[in-house]
């Protein structure tokens, strides 16, 4: 019996056992693999040469392969992908991440930012936050003092004056021209007054041409008053004193974003949520009233904006209706004003003539009341065109 049992222990024994030529390819294999992956290791068309970004706007290359770590020179097999992906993932601006391997010796990182919508202040600082509240980047000391300055609205009605006295200067030289032949001197004094004009425009635009350049380094997003806020941290949500009203900032933003106007909006006032005022590339002063329906009234703006309105003009856009009236920035009050207070210290100074004092009393009334009519004149025609001229947009425009 027991002869018997190691006999059967033998055979098992000799079935299980793993033949020496299947062994020794196993072995054979083993090595090979192993001086291929050293050889891979050390082969010099395997070594990083390139590590580009996708995606990114506002971040800038050199700051998502610093926060990376992946550097050239490495054996691509060598870099730490995972490690990459979890580094730039922590920056606030980003949303998403994917690193990969683009062989032979190319590392991809491909980031999906976060959009911000606008800048808000919180204490001294100027913070951006996108759609979801999300702190995503914060501007302190001189940064937040240049989005103060440069975003804040500031309507220059002297420029304006200026470029008045400019055309005037210029159509009464034109008149002049065609009323008489210049003279030698005359026509060197045009020559000079000529050349200091386009001195005065190349200097003009040489300044516009530096605020540009300043302005390059920031998101052109609209900065936000009117709303208090607690605490900011990059990458978290927003801490708000009042949550309603940051809702609707953020529902304008977002509509001024799939309108195409959240780039040139530059300030929104919530101070009042029945009278929001939104600035349009500091130019357009736009009299919003609340935020109701905003989806379609930004699609809207943007059209009377883009099609209806000289890129350069500076007007008021009262939008707390069911249409837009457009009229000057500067619509004449401030100077019936001024005549008024003219006249009244004419009238004062003439007391003392009593031949002459009720006659010129009598025109300087005239005058007045034919400066008032003349400027609501003015004020009528500008609100009908500007009625007539925005009312042919069709919905289906939109």
């Amino acid at each position: 019996m027991s002869s018997r049992n190691e006999r059967r222990t033998a055979r098992r024994g000799g079935q299980g056992r793993m033949p020496f030529s299947a062994r020794l390819g196993i072995l054979i294999t083993v090595l090979v693999l192993t001086v291929a992956a050293a050889g891979a290791l050390m082969a010099p068309g395997l070594i990083v040469d390139e590590v580009y970004c996708e995606g990114n706007v506002n971040l800038k290359k050199e700051d998502i392969i610093t926060a990376a770590q992946l550097q050239s020179g490495k054996n691509i097999f060598l870099t730490h992908i995972g490690k990459a992906k979890r580094n730039v993932g922590r920056l606030p601006m980003v949303k998403s991440v994917n690193v990969q391997r683009v062989f032979p010796n190319r590392i991809c990182i491909s980031v999906e930012e976060r959009a911000p919508v606008a800048y808000v202040p919180v204490g001294s600082d100027i913070v951006a936050i996108d759609a979801e509240r999300i702190v995503v980047k914060t501007e302190k000391d001189d940064n937040a003092n240049k989005i103060i300055r440069d975003y804040s609205p500031k309507f220059k009605d002297e420029i304006q004056d200026t470029t008045e006295d400019k055309d005037e200067k210029n159509s009464s030289s034109s008149e002049d021209k065609s009323e008489n032949s210049y003279s030698d001197e005359e026509h060197n004094d045009n020559e000079e007054y000529t050349k200091s004009d386009s001195g005065e425009d190349r200097q003009e635009n040489q300044t516009d041409t530096a605020e540009q350049e300043v302005s390059n380094d920031l998101i052109k997003i609209p900065l936000i008053s009117g709303i208090e806020f607690s605490h900011a941290d990059e990458g978290k949500k927003i801490k708000c004193n009042d949550e309603g009203k940051l809702d609707k900032v953020i529902s304008i933003c977002v509509a001024l974003q799939s309108s195409g106007l959240l780039q040139k909006s530059t300030y929104i006032d919530v101070t009042d949520l029945a009278n929001i005022r939104l600035i349009i590339e500091n130019r357009l002063d736009v009299l919003l009233g609340d935020a109701d329906n905003i989806d379609y009234r930004a699609k809207f703006m943007a059209e009377v904006i883009n099609n209806k309105i000289s890129a350069y003009e500076v007007a008021v856009l009262d939008y707390t209706g069911d249409d837009i009236y457009v009229r000057p920035h500067d619509d004449g009050k401030q100077r019936v004003a001024e005549q008024k207070k003219s006249s009244d210290t004419s009238s004062d100074n003439d007391e003392d003539s009593p031949s002459s004092g009720e006659e010129k009393s009598s025109d300087s009334s005239k005058q007045k009341n034919e400066d008032d009519q003349n400027t609501e004149d003015e004020g009528e025609t500008t609100d009908t065109q500007s009625s007539n001229r925005i009312g042919n947009i069709d919905d289906d425009d939109l």
